[in-house]
């Protein structure tokens, strides 16, 4: 058991459980809450055990994905680079998109019939013949 579903005493043992369980994370806790009747906020839970954790003061996270095709030049690739010193933090993100100039468009016809028989026709024509990345 993790969580003690309350009555005497389930302050102090989920703070004496929780710490125990984090215990190789410890440095990274500030403290461990247990709030009784939480409210609406946690969506009518009887009871919420809060990990309070520390803002790292120096430090980042570095990101990246690619998602490459097999058999021609198209994909889409991300990055992205977070540093963070004492309170404050930093972030840069990318993206590209490798379309190889594939001729790609739409034409479109769509025909709506009122009620009192008259139609209107709808038609899509592409702009341009290639998919881009705008």
């Amino acid at each position: 058991d993790f969580v003690k579903p309350g009555g005497a005493g389930a302050n102090e043992w989920a703070c004496r459980h929780s710490a125990a369980a984090s215990e190789p994370a410890s440095r990274d806790h500030k403290r461990v809450e247990w709030i009784e009747n939480p409210g609406l906020r946690y969506g009518n839970a009887y009871a919420v055990l809060n990990f309070v954790v520390v803002n790292p003061t120096l430090g980042g996270s570095l990101m990246t994905k690619g998602m490459p095709s097999l058999n021609c030049a198209w994909g889409d690739y991300s990055g992205s680079l977070k540093l963070n010193s004492g309170r404050s933090q930093w972030g840069v993100t990318g993206d590209f998109k490798l379309t190889n100039k594939i001729g790609s468009y739409r034409e479109y016809h769509e025909t709506f019939t009122k009620p009192d028989g008259e139609s209107v026709t709808r038609t899509e024509t592409p702009l341009g013949g290639y998919n881009s990345d705008k």
